[in-house]
């Protein structure tokens, strides 16, 4: 059996594998990402609401759903139903 061979058979095997993993890996990657989208604000408020949710021990996403809901649900009673219809 020539070893020279299969050191190169695997390789390729290996090479091959990992190309393989990595697009299962940026594709789940690209598709997280589409799901979400950022949002730019001052940096004074920034700091206000990081403490916000850090003292109400949400993660930052969830904090600014929550925002966003109650702020919908006591503001603007007709656009947050569409929301919740998905109508919007």
């Amino acid at each position: 059996m020539d070893f020279n061979k299969l050191s190169k058979m695997d390789q390729f095997k290996s090479e091959m594998e990992k190309n393989y993993k990595n697009q299962g890996r940026d594709q789940i990657v690209n598709e997280y990402k589409q799901t979400f989208t950022s949002l730019k604000i001052d940096k004074d408020y920034k700091l206000l609401f990081d403490e916000l949710a850090f003292n109400n021990r949400k993660k930052k996403l969830e904090f600014i759903e929550d925002l966003l809901e109650f702020w919908g649900e006591h503001n603007d009673k007709a656009i947050f139903e569409k929301f919740k219809d998905g109508k919007l």
